[in-house]
Protein backbone atom coordinates (compact mmCIF):
# COMPACT_ATOMS: atom_id res chain seq x y z
CA UNK A 1 0.00 0.00 0.00
CA UNK A 2 1.18 3.47 -0.56
CA UNK A 3 -0.41 6.44 1.41
CA UNK A 4 1.03 9.45 -0.46
CA UNK A 5 0.31 12.97 1.51
CA UNK A 6 2.49 14.91 -1.12
CA UNK A 7 -0.28 14.18 -3.61
CA UNK A 8 -2.99 12.80 -1.64
CA UNK A 9 -3.47 9.39 -2.68
CA UNK A 10 -4.11 5.98 -1.75
CA UNK A 11 -3.55 3.07 -3.55
CA UNK A 12 -4.49 -0.20 -2.33
CA UNK A 13 -2.44 -3.92 -2.95
CA UNK A 14 -4.75 -6.70 -4.11
CA UNK A 15 -2.69 -10.22 -4.27
CA UNK A 16 -2.00 -11.08 -8.32
CA UNK A 17 -2.88 -7.72 -9.49
CA UNK A 18 0.75 -6.22 -10.70
CA UNK A 19 0.64 -4.81 -7.53
CA UNK A 20 4.19 -4.58 -7.08
CA UNK A 21 5.21 -3.36 -9.91
CA UNK A 22 2.85 -0.57 -9.29
CA UNK A 23 3.78 0.14 -6.03
CA UNK A 24 7.40 -0.08 -7.43
CA UNK A 25 6.73 2.71 -9.92
CA UNK A 26 4.43 4.97 -7.28
CA UNK A 27 7.71 4.87 -4.30
CA UNK A 28 9.08 6.63 -7.04
CA UNK A 29 6.77 9.89 -6.54
CA UNK A 30 6.70 9.68 -2.59
CA UNK A 31 7.98 12.35 -0.39
CA UNK A 32 9.37 11.69 2.95
CA UNK A 33 6.14 11.76 5.25
CA UNK A 34 4.76 8.93 2.27
CA UNK A 35 3.76 5.65 3.65
CA UNK A 36 5.01 2.78 1.67
CA UNK A 37 4.89 -0.65 2.64
CA UNK A 38 7.46 -3.56 2.66
CA UNK A 39 6.65 -6.02 -0.52
CA UNK A 40 8.69 -8.61 0.96
CA UNK A 41 10.65 -10.56 -2.09
CA UNK A 42 12.11 -13.82 -1.32
CA UNK A 43 15.76 -12.32 -2.16
CA UNK A 44 15.21 -9.15 -1.69
CA UNK A 45 13.51 -8.83 2.08
CA UNK A 46 13.40 -4.78 1.63
CA UNK A 47 12.22 -4.38 -2.23
CA UNK A 48 14.78 -2.34 -3.66
CA UNK A 49 14.62 -3.30 -6.95
CA UNK A 50 14.05 -1.89 -10.16
CA UNK A 51 14.58 1.18 -8.23
CA UNK A 52 11.71 0.73 -5.50
CA UNK A 53 12.38 3.20 -3.10
CA UNK A 54 11.87 0.86 -0.12
CA UNK A 55 9.21 0.65 2.98
CA UNK A 56 8.76 3.68 4.74
CA UNK A 57 6.50 5.11 7.51
CA UNK A 58 4.47 1.74 7.87
CA UNK A 59 5.57 1.29 11.31
CA UNK A 60 2.93 3.98 12.31
CA UNK A 61 0.34 2.40 10.20
CA UNK A 62 0.89 -1.05 11.53
CA UNK A 63 0.69 -0.20 15.35
CA UNK A 64 2.83 -3.37 16.17
CA UNK A 65 2.01 -4.49 19.86
CA UNK A 66 2.97 -8.09 19.40
CA UNK A 67 7.28 -8.95 20.00
CA UNK A 68 7.00 -10.78 16.76
CA UNK A 69 5.33 -8.06 14.75
CA UNK A 70 8.29 -5.50 15.86
CA UNK A 71 11.00 -8.78 14.68
CA UNK A 72 9.26 -8.91 11.12
CA UNK A 73 9.55 -5.13 11.14
CA UNK A 74 12.72 -4.23 12.65
CA UNK A 75 14.61 -7.26 11.29
CA UNK A 76 12.58 -8.75 8.22
CA UNK A 77 11.76 -5.65 7.63
CA UNK A 78 8.56 -6.93 6.85
CA UNK A 79 4.47 -6.01 7.83
CA UNK A 80 2.56 -7.82 10.38
CA UNK A 81 1.71 -10.72 8.80
CA UNK A 82 -1.84 -10.21 8.93
CA UNK A 83 -1.38 -6.70 7.21
CA UNK A 84 0.58 -7.31 3.89
CA UNK A 85 -2.11 -6.04 1.92
CA UNK A 86 -4.33 -3.66 3.59
CA UNK A 87 -7.97 -3.52 3.07
CA UNK A 88 -10.14 -0.04 2.45
CA UNK A 89 -11.31 -0.54 5.85
CA UNK A 90 -8.35 -0.88 7.54
CA UNK A 91 -6.26 2.28 5.75
CA UNK A 92 -9.70 4.18 6.46
CA UNK A 93 -9.46 3.45 10.06
CA UNK A 94 -5.46 4.44 10.06
CA UNK A 95 -6.18 7.75 8.05
CA UNK A 96 -9.33 9.05 9.49
CA UNK A 97 -12.28 10.15 7.62
CA UNK A 98 -11.08 13.49 6.90
CA UNK A 99 -8.29 11.79 4.94
CA UNK A 100 -9.77 9.11 3.69
CA UNK A 101 -12.51 10.77 2.17
CA UNK A 102 -10.59 13.85 0.37
CA UNK A 103 -7.35 11.69 -0.93
CA UNK A 104 -8.01 9.88 -4.46
CA UNK A 105 -8.05 6.08 -3.75
CA UNK A 106 -7.44 3.59 -6.23
CA UNK A 107 -6.52 -0.26 -6.75
CA UNK A 108 -6.52 -3.23 -9.53
CA UNK A 109 -8.91 -6.00 -10.44
CA UNK A 110 -8.86 -9.12 -12.22
CA UNK A 111 -10.56 -11.40 -13.58
CA UNK A 112 -11.09 -14.15 -11.09
CA UNK A 113 -10.96 -16.81 -12.71
CA UNK A 114 -7.45 -15.63 -14.01
CA UNK A 115 -6.47 -14.61 -10.88
CA UNK A 116 -7.07 -17.85 -9.27
CA UNK A 117 -4.92 -19.66 -11.94
CA UNK A 118 -2.24 -17.02 -10.75
CA UNK A 119 -2.19 -17.61 -7.85
CA UNK A 120 -2.19 -21.24 -8.10
CA UNK A 121 1.55 -20.58 -9.47
CA UNK A 122 2.14 -18.23 -7.02
CA UNK A 123 1.58 -20.96 -4.69
CA UNK A 124 3.39 -23.27 -6.99
CA UNK A 125 6.76 -21.89 -7.47
CA UNK A 126 8.43 -23.14 -3.57
CA UNK A 127 6.55 -26.43 -3.38
CA UNK A 128 7.40 -30.00 -4.37
CA UNK A 129 4.42 -31.67 -3.49
CA UNK A 130 1.46 -29.01 -5.06
CA UNK A 131 -1.48 -30.48 -5.77
CA UNK A 132 -3.16 -29.81 -9.38
CA UNK A 133 -4.60 -26.84 -10.26
CA UNK A 134 -8.69 -27.25 -9.92
CA UNK A 135 -7.93 -29.04 -6.03
CA UNK A 136 -5.97 -25.83 -5.14
CA UNK A 137 -9.25 -23.92 -6.42
CA UNK A 138 -11.58 -25.85 -4.69
CA UNK A 139 -9.60 -25.53 -1.29
CA UNK A 140 -9.24 -22.21 -2.02
CA UNK A 141 -11.57 -20.06 0.69
CA UNK A 142 -13.49 -16.76 -0.22
CA UNK A 143 -11.24 -14.48 1.72
CA UNK A 144 -8.04 -15.81 -0.52
CA UNK A 145 -9.91 -16.38 -3.94
CA UNK A 146 -11.96 -13.18 -4.02
CA UNK A 147 -10.76 -9.42 -3.73
CA UNK A 148 -14.25 -8.00 -2.62
CA UNK A 149 -13.42 -7.32 1.14
CA UNK A 150 -10.46 -5.20 0.31
CA UNK A 151 -11.62 -2.83 -1.71
CA UNK A 152 -15.51 -2.48 -0.47
CA UNK A 153 -16.92 -0.95 3.24
CA UNK A 154 -19.93 -2.34 4.13
CA UNK A 155 -20.47 -3.75 0.93
CA UNK A 156 -19.96 -0.63 -0.86
CA UNK A 157 -17.19 -0.06 -3.41
CA UNK A 158 -14.90 2.69 -1.56
CA UNK A 159 -12.62 3.29 -4.43
CA UNK A 160 -12.50 6.72 -6.50
CA UNK A 161 -11.29 4.50 -9.72
CA UNK A 162 -10.99 0.57 -9.93
CA UNK A 163 -8.73 -0.13 -12.58
CA UNK A 164 -8.95 -3.54 -14.47
CA UNK A 165 -6.10 -5.94 -14.85
CA UNK A 166 -7.37 -6.67 -18.61
CA UNK A 167 -6.59 -2.64 -18.85
CA UNK A 168 -3.87 -1.96 -17.04
CA UNK A 169 -1.91 0.60 -18.73
CA UNK A 170 -4.93 2.62 -19.52
CA UNK A 171 -7.18 2.48 -16.58
CA UNK A 172 -3.69 3.72 -14.31
CA UNK A 173 -3.16 6.61 -16.90
CA UNK A 174 -6.28 7.68 -15.48
CA UNK A 175 -5.59 7.67 -12.16
CA UNK A 176 -2.03 9.35 -12.68
CA UNK A 177 -3.79 12.11 -14.85
CA UNK A 178 -6.40 12.57 -11.95
CA UNK A 179 -3.22 12.69 -9.21
CA UNK A 180 -1.05 14.71 -11.51
CA UNK A 181 1.75 12.51 -11.48
CA UNK A 182 3.79 11.15 -14.64
CA UNK A 183 2.38 8.23 -16.30
CA UNK A 184 4.22 4.46 -15.38
CA UNK A 185 5.87 2.29 -16.76
CA UNK A 186 5.51 -0.97 -15.18
CA UNK A 187 8.81 -3.40 -14.56
CA UNK A 188 6.67 -6.49 -14.28
CA UNK A 189 8.29 -7.52 -11.00
CA UNK A 190 6.64 -10.67 -10.61
CA UNK A 191 5.57 -11.86 -14.20
CA UNK A 192 7.67 -14.98 -14.43
CA UNK A 193 5.77 -17.81 -11.74
CA UNK A 194 2.92 -18.30 -14.25
CA UNK A 195 4.33 -21.44 -16.80
CA UNK A 196 0.98 -21.85 -18.54
CA UNK A 197 -0.22 -19.50 -20.50
CA UNK A 198 -3.84 -21.10 -21.63
CA UNK A 199 -6.78 -19.67 -21.61
CA UNK A 200 -8.58 -20.08 -18.37
CA UNK A 201 -11.41 -21.91 -20.02
CA UNK A 202 -8.74 -24.94 -20.58
CA UNK A 203 -7.43 -25.41 -17.83
CA UNK A 204 -10.07 -24.56 -14.90
CA UNK A 205 -12.51 -27.33 -14.98
CA UNK A 206 -16.83 -27.36 -14.18
CA UNK A 207 -16.40 -27.85 -10.30
CA UNK A 208 -13.23 -25.01 -10.05
CA UNK A 209 -15.65 -23.06 -12.55
CA UNK A 210 -18.56 -22.96 -9.71
CA UNK A 211 -16.44 -22.19 -6.52
CA UNK A 212 -15.15 -19.40 -8.54
CA UNK A 213 -18.07 -18.33 -9.07
CA UNK A 214 -19.73 -18.78 -5.91
CA UNK A 215 -17.45 -17.22 -4.03
CA UNK A 216 -16.68 -13.98 -6.28
CA UNK A 217 -19.79 -13.53 -7.23
CA UNK A 218 -20.09 -9.64 -6.44
CA UNK A 219 -16.63 -8.70 -8.43
CA UNK A 220 -17.60 -11.32 -11.48
CA UNK A 221 -21.02 -9.21 -11.56
CA UNK A 222 -20.05 -5.76 -10.81
CA UNK A 223 -17.14 -6.12 -13.19
CA UNK A 224 -19.10 -8.29 -15.58
CA UNK A 225 -15.98 -10.92 -15.37
CA UNK A 226 -18.74 -13.94 -16.65
CA UNK A 227 -17.44 -16.82 -17.84
CA UNK A 228 -16.39 -16.55 -21.33
CA UNK A 229 -14.24 -19.17 -23.26
CA UNK A 230 -13.63 -16.64 -25.75
CA UNK A 231 -12.41 -13.72 -24.00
Amino acid sequence: MIVSHQHRFVFLRIPKTASTSIQIELSKVCGPEDVITPMGFKNDPIGRVAGFKGPQNFQRFFGAKRLQDWFRILILRKSPKNFNHVTALQAQKYLGRTIWDSYYKFCVVRNPFDRAISLYYWHAKNTEDMVDLNQFILGLEEKKISAWHRFTINGQVAMDLICRYENLQSDLDLATTKIGIPPLSLPHAKSSHRKDRQHYSQLINSEARNHIERLCMKEINAFNYHWNPNS
